[in-house]
């Protein structure tokens, strides 16, 4: 079954995250464009420039893509930066499927909770900070 996570706001307000990773101001710009369990895309809604961001260099999101498909619970990751989407196919199993859209509005969830203790050591590995540096430089 199909959720529909459109009415999510693009570039949405700095919600209360414990986590201060500068990725977040990133992904406050991304909106769930389609999710059934298992597969979930992304839709990056913002204009980056007014915001002061731009997209990181086709090196970088490779770079950074290598690294996400090592993530436990993720099968593969597609980034298609002409789209300005990213499609993840995960393991339901492992990965709760609320746990996405709860991250990304910054609910203290179980289920977010659970997706942000996956995702913390890729948040700190050299790939991912330089796609950060790229998409904010006046950082």
């Amino acid at each position: 079954m199909a959720s529909d996570h459109s009415k999510a706001q693009a570039c949405a307000p700095e919600s209360p995250r414990q986590e201060t990773h500068p990725v977040w101001e990133l992904l406050s710009c991304v909106r769930i464009a389609h999710h059934i369990s298992g597969r979930i895309r992304f839709k990056l809604e913002a204009d980056l420039a007014a915001r002061g961001l731009r997209l990181p260099s086709k090196d970088s999101l490779k770079k950074a893509h290598t690294l996400l498909q090592q993530t436990p619970g993720i099968k593969s990751v597609r980034i298609n930066p002409y789209a300005r989407s990213c499609t993840i196919e995960y393991d339901p199993q492992r990965i709760p499927e609320a746990g996405w859209s709860d991250l990304l509005a910054g609910n203290a969830t179980p289920q977010a909770a659970e997706l942000q203790q996956l995702i913390d050591k890729p948040l700190q590995e050299s790939a991912v900070q330089a796609v950060i540096d790229e998409a904010m430089p006046n950082r």
